[in-house]
């Protein structure tokens, strides 16, 4: 059975939360099992991300945000609170109302996996590409007021 991380868009990820002590944090973070980017502002947390790691399950209510494909995501996560068109590039989707981002690598469509450039690729390199159909990234921080 896969771990559960909860993320709480503007609040947390598992448990290290926005406004946590750096050294509430780093005690954490130094017998975290999972990779995490955390960013301070005055020796509190202003930002917190996890990654995608196998057997990671991470959950917004009842989605889990690694396992569902990113366009599904954005476009269920827009109905809730719109993203930044400005600032989101197909890679990076911020949410300013909820505190949340969501990152991956490359913008990668299912469309895109019919065209030449993907198909030509080796199957091993096709499966690592398609990787990109999901999010790689989590991040919470304060939200904007709306």
């Amino acid at each position: 059975m896969a771990a559960v991380m909860q993320v709480q868009p503007g609040h947390s990820v598992g448990d290290i939360h926005i406004g946590m002590l750096r050294k509430d944090a780093e005690r954490y973070l130094s017998h975290a099992v999972y990779r995490f980017q955390v960013e301070y502002e005055q020796d509190k947390v202003s930002f917190v991300e996890i990654n995608a790691e196998a057997g990671l399950s991470c959950k917004y209510e009842d989605i889990d945000v690694f396992q569902i494909k990113a366009a599904q995501l954005v476009e269920q996560l827009d109905v809730i609170s719109p993203y930044d068109r400005l600032q989101s590039d197909g890679c990076m989707y911020r949410f300013p109302q909820l505190g949340l981002v969501l990152w991956r690598d490359l913008n990668l469509t299912e469309e895109d996996m019919e065209q030449p450039w993907f198909q030509e690729m080796p199957v091993e390199n096709q499966e690592d590409t398609m990787r990109s159909l999901y999010f790689a990234t989590a991040g919470v921080f304060a939200p904007e007021n709306r």
